[in-house]
């Protein structure tokens, strides 16, 4: 079977008024008269809205050459003047050709040009062309199709279509169809339609919830008894959906801690995210991070920062771990090294002092030495013996203060000169003894002098073994 294919311009709403907008100005037009015979004209009413603030003059015009498009009053000829920010309606009327076919709806378009800066709006008006015998047979279809669907969709949704069918004379369309066809969508529909009936089809498609962020434009194909009409074309867009989240989990350790937090993108699009992770400064140092991070400051306070990029539905991992053992080996190093002093020092400590007391001719001629012993264990310290040395160049001075221990024994030797030894017996716990003792030099010292250091010996409660600490070393340079 031969199919016609006929033109058919559809409209959102068959009897409203329609608005276009431009940069300058508006139109708005009405319907008044849009049903009629051959010979008679269909009449509508336009409304010029100027959005300049110059004085602006428009043409009116089909460029249609099967209608003729002419003004109320027609001495106008086709032009219309509108003042800055005002509006002026003016009536117009189409005049069919004989040549156009009865029984159907056609399309004619409208446009509105500016004779000032060339800008034009183009519309278009419905008008049924009806039938002078009124016979069935002299029908053919006529089938007003108006599509509703939102301009705008989440691919995460269902994209609903409704197709509204108007039958617009008493053919009874025993046969219709209703494709929807475009880069997304590809449904298909069958029905009928009375005479002078009307019928809607809703249309729910499920999109691919990843589906990128796309324009698309849907062809609406309407066929009736074997004719097809101009498909309608209906725009529009998929949307960005979703967004970036993140997710923590903290892994602890023996003084350690693992954060790991993993970047969620479930939306439709790439998207860049940027994790941010407040770090102290003694924190920091003890960080380390996979993959790197940069650090920064924000709002006075230090950050980990990671910039990500995540394509449609992917996820990315960073993380952070902080070490605190090394903290930890630290103070156990310290607390160790001050256990192991305590447990191995020496319980008796025997600290030298000396002083001058005489000078003579610039020299140093006689010494007061003295001798602390302190017992700083938790036991007696027994058979204690201090002995101490004096060189050959000076001379022990015999004392008879009271408070003072006296020497237990005074050798003088060859080579180690004069070696004095104190007898002190048991020194108790924090107990602290103090000898004290004079010499002379056997002649005047100059310069620098070193005395030998001073020794003890003793023995810790329950120890069969004797003990030795010496004291420190003892120099002193004479002032000239």
């Amino acid at each position: 079977m031969i199919k016609k294919r006929i033109l058919v311009f559809a409209f959102l709403l068959l009897l409203a008024a329609s608005v276009v907008h431009a940069e300058n100005f508006t139109i708005e037009i009405v319907s008044l008269k849009e049903s009629i015979l051959p010979g008679e004209k269909a009449e509508f009413s336009l409304i010029v809205k100027s959005n300049s603030p110059k004085i602006q003059e428009f043409s009116i015009y089909s460029n249609d050459v099967l209608w003729d498009l002419t003004t109320d009053p027609s001495g106008a000829k086709n032009r219309l003047k509108v003042y800055p920010f005002k509006q002026t309606t003016v009536r117009f009327n189409l005049n069919p050709s004989k040549q156009l076919p009865v029984g159907i709806a056609h399309g004619i378009p409208v446009v509105v040009k500016s004779i000032l800066n060339k800008e034009s709006l183009t519309t278009s008006v419905n008008v049924f062309l009806k039938s002078p015998s009124g016979a069935i047979g002299a029908y053919v279809p006529a089938v007003l199709t108006k599509v509703n669907m939102p301009s705008k969709v989440m691919p995460s949704e269902e994209l609903k279509i409704s197709v509204e069918l108007v039958n617009q004379n008493n053919l009874n369309i025993t046969e219709l169809e209703v494709v929807l066809r475009s880069e997304l969508v590809n449904k298909k529909y069958e029905t009928t339609l009375d005479p002078l009936d009307s019928k809607t089809l809703d249309f729910t498609i499920q999109l691919d919830p990843l589906q990128e962020p796309v324009k698309d434009v849907i062809y609406v194909q309407v066929t009736a008894n074997n004719v097809e009409f101009e498909p309608r074309l209906v725009s529009y867009e998929i949307v960005e959906y979703g967004e970036v989240s993140e997710e923590k989990k903290v892994k602890l350790g023996f003084m350690t801690s693992t954060t790991t937090i993993k970047v969620i993108n479930n939306g439709n699009a790439r998207r860049t995210h940027e994790v941010q992770v407040k770090m102290p400064f003694f924190k920091r140092s003890l960080t380390f991070t996979n993959p790197d991070a940069s650090t920064e400051e924000i709002n006075g306070k230090t950050y980990l920062v990671w910039e990500l990029t995540l394509d449609k539905n992917t996820t990315s991992e960073v993380s952070y771990s902080t070490n605190y053992q090394i903290i930890f080996w630290v103070l156990i190093a310290v607390a160790l090294a001050i256990l192991l002093y305590y447990k191995y020092r020496s319980p008796v400590l025997v600290k030298k002092e000396v002083r001058i007391v005489m000078r003579k001719e610039g020299g140093i001629s006689e010494l007061a030495i003295q001798v602390n012993i302190k017992n700083r264990s938790k036991t007696d310290a027994r058979h204690l013996k201090l002995i101490d040395k004096i060189p050959h160049l000076v001379e022990l001075l015999k004392e008879a203060k009271p408070g003072t221990i006296q020497p237990s024994k005074i050798l003088k030797h060859e080579k180690k000169g004069t070696i004095i030894e104190w007898e002190m017996g048991k020194l108790e716990p924090a107990e602290e003894r103090i000898i004290s003792y004079r010499v002379r030099a056997k002649l005047i010292i100059l310069g620098e002098v070193s005395l030998p250091v001073a020794v003890a010996k003793y023995s810790l409660e329950g120890e069969t073994k004797s003990r030795i600490k010496s004291s420190n070393n003892i120099s002193m340079i004479s002032e000239r």
